[in-house]
């Protein structure tokens, strides 16, 4: 069997296409768990409409919103399948992907399999996103050793937990705490789980279809540096090497960066210069052992800021 772990928060919109989008699987040994997480939409009466006409869906109801992170830790302990599948609440599958999946995490034995995907745009536009160059799969001591620096900064690997099928015993054992962020925790839950796993599959097809136009690069976001620092600290004790450490730094000042233009665009412009010109000697940086000095200052630094922006 196959859990299937949808968290919903205000999603009424799409709602009807992702569950729908699940029912008209081909493989239908599936459990369906729904997580509304206090939504204030109609999102509610949608779920409870679907779990009228088919009882493998799960209504989980949170009375406040408490984030993705939550949601999903909800679905993983009370999940019964085999295998977990993680799907946005605004996006949707191809009729074929868990079947696909399944079949190739049975022949392969692997921690997750994962498939692509095609992004679909307001205007009805679904464009494919550009493929991977790695396909089939990938094992220890290789997947750390050339692949764990893609959570660092460097974009190797995806960092989504949706478009893949993972082991349930594989998230019961090693699925993070939640770090109470508003962006880059699928990024953090990753890499977290990456170091315990033997293999991962990278299937050459691509049966996702991811919605466009809901990300952070689309609103401004208070919690911007402070969610920047969470992601950079709990990165820092998993990093293995300085140049996990150097594309983590990089990572961060770019972040910085594009809070710059966030508060420049809603015009919050205060200490913007100061920052600016921190950023500017963050990425000056040289060398790997400079760089993990250098992680210590951004700690220290955006610390700092936070104090005086607030």
């Amino acid at each position: 069997m196959i859990t299937i772990i949808i968290p919903v928060y205000n999603a009424s919109k799409h709602l009807r296409t992702c569950v729908n989008s699940v029912l008209q699987q081909t493989y239908k040994n599936l459990e369906i768990i729904c997580i509304n997480d206090g939504s204030t939409d109609y999102s509610a009466k949608i779920l409870k409409d679907f779990a009228v006409i088919d009882n493998r869906i799960k209504i989980i109801s949170f009375n406040t919103n408490k984030g993705v992170e939550h949601s999903r830790i909800t679905g993983i302990n009370n999940a019964h399948g085999k295998y977990i599948f993680f799907l946005d609440s605004d996006d949707y599958i191809h009729k074929t992907c868990l079947e696909r999946l399944r079949n190739i995490a049975e022949h392969e034995n692997v921690g997750y399999v994962e498939t692509g995907c095609y992004q679909c745009y307001g205007s009805g536009f679904v464009k494919l996103k550009k493929k991977h160059s790695i396909c089939g799969i990938i094992k220890q001591p290789e997947l750390i050793h050339d692949y764990y620096i893609s959570f660092f900064g460097k974009n190797i690997l995806t960092v989504t937990l949706w478009g893949k099928l993972f082991r349930a015993d594989y998230l019961y054992n090693h699925f993070p705490q939640p770090l109470n962020v508003k962006f880059g925790e699928d990024l953090y839950c990753i890499c977290s789980m990456f170091p315990h796993l033997n293999s991962i599959y990278i299937d050459d097809s691509n049966l996702y279809y991811y919605r466009v136009g809901s990300g952070m690069s689309h609103k401004y976001i208070p919690s911007l540096l402070d969610d920047t620092k969470k992601l950079f600290l709990a990165r820092q004790k998993l990093a293995l090497t300085d140049k996990h450490i150097m594309y983590l730094t990089i990572e961060a000042a770019n972040m910085l960066s594009f809070h710059i233009l966030q508060r420049k665009e809603y015009k919050i412009d205060n200490d913007i210069k100061d920052l600016e010109h921190y950023i500017q000697n963050l990425l000056s940086t040289s060398g790997q052992s400079q760089a993990a000095n250098r992680a210590v200052q951004l700690n220290n630094y955006v610390d700092n800021f936070n104090k005086q922006i607030k």
